[in-house]
């Protein structure tokens, strides 16, 4: 005989999914219409001057024939350094939910002759495939669970993968005068949390290292499974 139903715990379950769905709603449509300024976006915030992101990726224990996923690939600025580490033998595995972001990503892969498969999916339901490493970019920060999330991410994983996540942090002098000016860029053009703090959280899954860029103003971090 079954007990009771508890309808509380129902509603609460729905809720939550009904909020999470607005959130990604919102994500997404702010997202589509900041598609055709990322490559402005880059170079105002030095990102390509500074080459954060290929600096960053040399920085991760991934390998030749290796297999890549990028959570959150945006217009997918990435794909040419995930491609040289994995190599001819390796695969290279986009998600973005952005359709905007996504169309830009498939044109540019093409544009450039990268090998890479995408995939039109919100990271949040998304089942991460058996992959050597797995990487959020400059997105951890717009998920609505980003703890729940990377811990899932995380238990999907086989031994010996990585997990990384590159992206922005206050710089590492003059924090009261500048925090204020990169909450507010944050939180009002990426609709980011500026008080997470994704290290710390990736610190208690597994063993963490980090390395900074520019001041602390970006920073890779990762793990691997043991």
């Amino acid at each position: 005989m079954h007990g009771p139903v508890k309808y509380s715990v129902l509603e609460r379950q729905q809720g939550a999914l009904v909020a999470e769905e607005r959130h990604s709603s919102r994500v997404r449509e702010r997202y589509d219409r900041l598609a055709p300024y990322i490559t402005l976006i880059d170079h105002l915030l030095l990102m390509s001057l500074c080459r954060i992101r290929g600096r960053a990726m040399r920085c991760l224990p991934i390998s030749e024939g290796d297999t890549a996923i990028e959570l959150g690939c945006g217009t997918g600025r990435n794909f040419p350094h995930l491609r040289g580490a994995v190599g001819r033998d390796g695969h290279v595995i986009g998600v973005e939910f952005s359709p905007g972001m996504f169309a830009r990503a498939v044109d540019f892969a093409r544009r450039e002759r990268l090998d890479v498969a995408l995939i039109k999916q919100d990271i949040a339901q998304y089942r991460v495939p058996v992959a050597d490493l797995v990487l959020l970019s400059l997105c951890y920060h717009t998920l609505e669970y980003p703890t729940q999330t990377l811990a899932r991410i995380w238990d999907s994983m086989k031994p010996g993968a990585c997990l990384a996540i590159i992206d922005g942090k206050q710089p590492n002098f003059a924090e009261k005068l500048i925090r204020p000016f990169g909450e507010k860029v944050l939180e009002s053009i990426f609709m980011g949390d500026a008080d997470l703090k994704p290290w710390e959280n990736l610190a208690r899954l597994g063993p963490m290292q980090m390395k900074e860029f520019v001041f602390g103003a970006y920073y890779v971090c990762w793990a691997v499974k043991p």
